[in-house]
């Protein structure tokens, strides 16, 4: 699926180490900055430090999707997540849902869902981890799974376009 970029108000950047994420959780990710600057990708950094990027597909539909600068390690490689809203309830969200979504992560090459607590709500996730070293095309594919998966899921679920 071909998509574009929508343009979001570029915040300030602040220049920042490239391993600031790993210490301060509340610094962008240099490292991330330039990657979307030379694909000429529009985000904004929100308080967290993270890059939040809205995607305006070609049937006007739009997904909102972040890439956090906080990084982990795990045996000595540095990964991060990007990740996007597929669903959200009021509650929990329901156990056929739930098993649904489960069921489905088998048919991804990357990624998968997961349920996420934000407050008393909770949500349907789609995400992938990647190195945090990623080059530009891994970061922009990735980026793109993530958001056009995260919104066939809203679609099919609902005939909202608010994720």
């Amino acid at each position: 699926m071909k998509t574009k970029i929508a343009t979001l108000v570029l915040l300030a950047l602040t220049a920042v180490t490239a391993n600031a994420q790993i210490g301060d959780p509340k610094k962008h990710d240099a490292r991330i900055a330039e990657l979307l600057d030379r694909a000429e990708v529009q985000y904004e950094i929100d308080s967290d430090g993270d890059f939040r990027v809205l995607n305006e597909f070609d049937d006007g539909r739009t997904h909102l999707a972040w890439i956090n600068s906080r990084t982990e390690k795990l045996r000595g490689l540095e990964i991060r997540e990007i990740w996007a809203l597929g669903h959200h309830s009021d509650g929990q969200l329901s156990a056929d849902l739930a098993k649904t979504l489960l069921r489905n992560n088998n048919q991804y090459k990357l990624g998968a869902w997961k349920i996420q607590s934000f407050d008393s709500r909770e949500a349907a996730v789609f995400y992938v981890q990647i190195a945090a070293d990623a080059d530009e095309q891994t970061l922009i594919a990735v980026l793109l799974s993530v958001l056009s998966t995260a919104d066939e899921q809203e679609k099919e679920l609902s005939e909202d376009d608010d994720l």
